[in-house]
């Protein structure tokens, strides 16, 4: 469940559809919150354009492998949702998630052990 490799097979387009529900749901929590809290609609719209961001970087302006942290998220998430790691072991081990933040070789010119 962990391996990524599936998700190329099913191209550019069918890529983009994965990150299709994510995307509504932030759009719903703009809306929402724009009726609850009085959101003016400039500030409204600017979010919903960050929101696009995932559908105009991942393989457009940048390849997924220059951001290879989210394969880390990823593979974190997969993990917790296949059962083979649990949520407070998740948090507390620096081998998974947490360890996603350390900086990417490319960015910052340097070994890392």
């Amino acid at each position: 469940m962990t391996d990524l490799n599936w998700i190329y097979s099913y191209g550019f387009l069918g890529i983009r559809l994965f990150d299709l529900p994510s995307f509504l749901m932030c759009l719903l929590l703009i809306v929402i919150a724009g009726y609850k809290f009085k959101i003016p609609s400039n500030y409204q719209v600017i979010l919903a354009l960050h929101c696009l961001l995932p559908f105009v970087l991942n393989d457009v302006l940048f390849s997924t492998s220059y951001m290879g942290d989210q394969f880390r998220y990823w593979r974190g998430v997969n993990a917790i949702r296949s059962g083979e790691l649990g949520i407070m072991e998740a948090l507390t081990s620096g081998e998974n998630v947490l360890q996603a933040r350390r900086p990417s070789r490319i960015l910052c010119n340097c070994r890392l052990d």
